[in-house]
């Protein structure tokens, strides 16, 4: 976050979409195929690591008391005391395309450096893995990318020793704005890019609808807001969660 600008590739990054979240429950199931593939990573990643005799805890809970709220998570592999690894698989060729290039998602780099603050280090890896389906039913994996983690005395994040444009206060800030509009119901602005034809973070959000019929109706208030949200102005609302959002 940048000022009042939220910066997020999916709608659950964006602070209106945390305040309806609250009231709202989104409809629908994740496709189990995500889920069978994030369990058969993560156990891979986990095998690997058992080969090299190296230490870790899986699936490590975060429950962190803040002034303002309380931040929680699970961290996929904290590794050795010191390092936090954030697992990310996919099935999406768009997506294989963004890994190639060595391209991260800005929420998946937030959240492994949400996880190293809360613990404390100062390196983490962020891991991309793309999985095809075989004729037998099984999933291969294809690929994998890492992007190593720093932080350095400034609070300035680094991806494979390059300085990233990010730093932790960018990252407090999301936080505590977070905490804010729920604890206060403000609705928030809209994410950077929201009204992109393409790649928009509010495209996949089932909550769109409803902040596109506030927005244009001129209303103020959280509870207009929610009141829209549940009368399911977004056919989103009632379709399941999209691979995009989930595979990642």
């Amino acid at each position: 976050m940048w000022g009042r600008t939220v910066f997020t590739k999916y709608g659950g990054g964006c602070l209106r979409n945390l305040l309806i979240s609250r009231e709202v429950p989104k409809t629908g199931d994740i496709d189990q195929i995500h889920v069978i593939r994030g369990k058969l990573y993560e156990d891979t990643y986990g095998d690997r690591l058992d080969a090299t005799g190296t230490d870790y805890e899986r699936e490590l809970a975060i429950y962190e008391e803040r002034d303002d709220g309380i931040f929680t998570g699970h961290i996929d592999y904290f590794v050795g005391g010191s390092r936090v690894d954030e697992l990310k698989s996919t099935q999406s060729k768009s997506r294989l395309r963004d890994i190639k290039k060595g391209e991260y998602i800005e929420d998946n780099l937030a959240q492994a450096v949400s996880y190293m603050m809360a613990q404390n280090v100062q390196v983490g890896k962020l891991v991309y893995s793309y999985w095809e389906p075989q004729p037998d039913g099984a999933l291969d994996m294809k690929l994998e990318y890492e992007h190593n983690i720093s932080i350095d005395k400034f609070g300035r994040i680094w991806l494979n020793d390059v300085a990233s444009k990010w730093s932790v206060h960018d990252i407090l800030a999301h936080q505590h704005h977070a905490f804010k509009v729920l604890s206060e119901n403000i609705v928030w602005d809209r994410p950077h890019n929201y009204s992109l034809l393409w790649g928009s973070p509010c495209g996949y959000c089932p909550f769109k609808g409803a902040c596109d019929k506030y927005d244009a109706d001129g209303l103020t208030t959280a509870d207009e807001l929610i009141d829209l949200a549940k009368r399911g102005t977004s056919p989103l609302a009632i379709s399941s969660t999209s691979e995009k959002e989930v595979s990642e």
